[in-house]
C-alpha cells in the first residue's frame, strides 16, 4: 500500500511508515531509498537515525559519525554509545565485543546487514514490526529468526508459512540426529524450532504425536498457543486417534478449535469417549454433549460448542448443562470455574435457562473486581454500541479484555455481548474460544 502511494513519498510521516515497512521486510536498502527521495523533514529524529545507519552501510564512516551527533542533539531514540559502536562496526570499524542488542527496526536491520549476531533476549523486547524484520531476513541467524518469529507471531504479525520458514532456518541438518531427543534437550527458540522440525520429519506417528503435544505445551501465553495451533492443526488432524495419542487429546482438541477446525475437534472428542474415565451418556443424544462425563471432557465439549459457527442456542445451553452436571460433586473451585464457562456460553447466545442464569450469578459473586482501566473501557464499550460504531466497539472490547485478562469470564462476556450486538459474531466467538483456552490453561 505504501509503495503504491508514490505521490505521497515526499511526506515525512508517510515516508516513515514506508521505511519502517521496508525494515520490517528486512530491506535496509529500500528504507534508505526512502531517505534519498525525501525532500522535507530530513532533520526529524527517525530520519537522522536511519541516515546514520545508511551512511554506515555505504561505508561512509565520517558522515555516519556526524549524523549520529545530529541525531543525538535532536533527541532521537536510543542514539547512544551502543548505537554508535554498531554504526562504526557496520562502516568498517572495530568489531563488537558482544552480540548486538537492537531496540528498534533501524538497529536490527543494521546489525543483520553488518553480520552482527543478535541477542535472543533483545529480540524478545523488540517491537513487533522490528521482530518481523528479523524473522523474515534470510541473512539473520536461524536462532535469531526463530526467536523473532515467536515474538512477532504472538501479535498476529506473521502468517503461518512465514513462521514455519523462520523455524526451519534453525533446523538441524546433520544426518543421524534424533530430532525429538535434541528438541527435548534444547531451550528457548532453538527448542521451538526443533520441535517444529520433529513434527515435520519424525515418521513414527506416536513419537510425532509427542512432538506435537510438546510444541503446544511450550506456549507461554494463550496467543502463543493460538499461533502454535494454527501452525500444527493439519498435522494434528491426521494423527491416528487411538492408543497413546489419546493421552494428548485435550491439547489437540483445544488446538483444533483455536485453529477453526471444528470437524477435527469433534472427531477427537468422539475418540476421547473410549478413554478410561471419559465414558458418558449424552443428554438428548446431541453431538454437542459428546463428552458429558469427566470434568475435562465436558470442558472440552463446551470449547468445541463455543467454536462451532453452526451451534444453536439450544446446543450451547446443552453443553453448559453438561458442564454443570460434571462438577455437581466437585470442589468449590471446580464449580466456580464451570460457572464462568457457562457465563461465556450465555454471552455467546445460549438459551438463558434458569439453572444457567443461577450459575452465572454465582460466577459473578466469586469473580475478581474489574480494575479502573477496565471500568473505563466498559463504559466506552457501551457508548460505542449505542452509537453503532463498529470500529470503536471492537477496539473497546479488546481494551476491556486486555484490562481484565482473557481468563476473566465476566469481562469477556461483556465484550462478547457488545460484539454480538454490533453484528461482529465471528469476533465474539473468537473471544470466547481464547477465554476458555486461557481458563483451562490457568493463564
Amino acid at each position: 500500500l505504501v509503495a503504491a502511494g508514490s505521490a505521497l513519498s515526499n511526506d515525512p510521516d508517510f515516508a516513515e511508515q514506508g521505511a519502517r515497512a521496508k525494515l520490517a521486510l528486512g530491506d535496509a536498502g529500500g528504507a534508505c531509498r526512502y531517505l534519498e527521495n525525501l525532500q522535507t523533514g530530513r532533520q526529524q529524529r527517525f530520519w537522522l537515525k536511519l541516515r546514520a545507519a545508511c551512511f554506515a552501510l555505504a561505508g561512509e564512516a565520517a558522515a555516519a559519525e556526524t549524523t549520529i551527533e545530529l541525531a543525538r542533539d535532536a533527541g532521537a531514540d536510543n542514539v547512544d554509545a551502543d548505537f554508535a559502536a554498531l554504526v562504526a562496526h557496520a562502516a568498517g570499524g572495530a568489531a563488537l565485543s558482544k552480540p548486538a542488542q537492537p531496540r528498534d527496526g533501524v538497529e536490527a536491520a543494521l546489525a543483520i546487514s553488518a553480520g552482527v549476531p543478535i541477542s535472543t533476549d533483545a529480540i524478545n523486547r523488540l517491537e513487533p514490526d522490528a521482530a518481523v524484520g528479523v524473522a523474515l531476513n534470510e541473512n539473520a541467524s536461524g536462532i535469531a529468526r526463530a526467536a523473532a518469529a515467536r515474538r512477532a507471531a504472538r501479535v498476529g504479525a506473521l502468517r503461518t508459512d512465514q513462521i514455519a520458514a523462520a523455524y526451519e532456518a534453525a533446523a538441524i541438518t546433520e544426518p543421524g540426529v534424533d530430532i525429538l531427543a535434541a528438541a527435548n534437550a534444547a531451550e528457548g527458540p532453538v527448542q521451538t524450532a526443533l520441535f517444529h522440525q520433529a513434527v515435520l520429519t519424525v515418521e513414527d506417528p506416536y513419537r510425532r504425536a509427542d512432538a506435537l503435544a510438546a510444541a503446544l505445551a511450550m506456549s507461554e501465553t494463550t496467543p502463543d498457543f493460538v499461533v502454535a495451533s494454527r501452525l500444527y492443526a493439519s498435522e494434528i488432524a491426521f494423527l491416528p486417534r487411538e492408543g497413546e495419542t489419546l493421552v494428548h487429546s485435550e491439547a489437540y482438541i483445544s488446538a483444533l478449535v483455536a485453529a477453526g477446525d471444528i470437524g477435527g475437534a469433534h472427531a477427537w472428542l468422539q475418540a476421547r469417549r473410549g478413554m478410561p474415565g471419559a465414558s458418558f451418556s449424552a443428554p438428548g443424544g446431541d453431538a454437542v454433549g459428546l463428552a458429558a462425563g469427566a470434568i475435562e471432557s465436558t470442558a472440552l465439549a463446551v470449547l468445541v460448542a463455543a467454536g462451532d459457527p453452526s451451534a444453536t442456542p439450544r446446543t450451547l445451553a446443552d453443553a453448559a448443562e453438561a458442564r454443570l452436571d460434571a462438577v455437581a460433586d466437585a470442589p468449590d473451585a471446580e464449580r466456580l470455574a464451570a460457572a464462568g464457562d457457562v457465563t461465556l456460553l450465555l454471552a455467546l447466545g445460549a438459551e438463558p435457562r434458569p439453572r444457567l442464569r443461577v450459575a452465572a450469578t454465582r460466577a459473578a459473586d466469586g469473580g475478581p473486581a474489574l480494575p479502573a482501566s477496565g471500568r473505563a473501557a466498559s463504559f466506552a464499550l457501551d457508548a460505542a454500541v449505542d452509537a453503532e460504531a463498529l470500529a470503536d466497539t471492537a477496539l473497546n472490547a479488546a481494551r476491556l479484555v486486555n484490562a481484565a485478562g482473557t481468563a476473566d469470564a465476566h469481562a469477556v462476556a461483556a465484550a462478547v455481548r457488545a460484539l454480538r450486538l454490533a453484528g461482529l459474531d465471528r469476533d465474539a466467538r473468537a473471544f470466547v474460544v481464547e477465554s476458555l483456552i486461557a481458563r483451562a490453561r490457568g493463564s
